[in-house]
């Protein structure tokens, strides 16, 4: 069964292209004129350990044993 496409759906989905992809983009480039380009790696290179820690925290997701292997093998 697909899901059709409502405009609900389609304004959800402008959303995170603008919030999620755009505006994140256009804050982290001038963002990281002022901080050394070690740290500006450490902190992308984090992101998706921040990001299922912060998901796990607000109880939208499980942690399971791949979540933790993943993240022990990024740190």
């Amino acid at each position: 069964m697909r899901p059709t496409l409502t405009v609900e759906i389609l304004a959800y989905l402008a959303y995170l292209a603008l919030a999620c992809s755009i505006i994140a983009i256009l804050l982290q480039v001038p963002g990281q004129r002022y901080i050394s380009a070690t740290t500006a790696s450490l902190i992308l290179l984090l992101e998706p350990v921040f990001t299922t820690l912060f998901s796990v925290l607000l109880g939208l997701e499980d942690i399971d044993f791949y979540k933790v292997t993943g993240g022990a093998l990024i740190l």
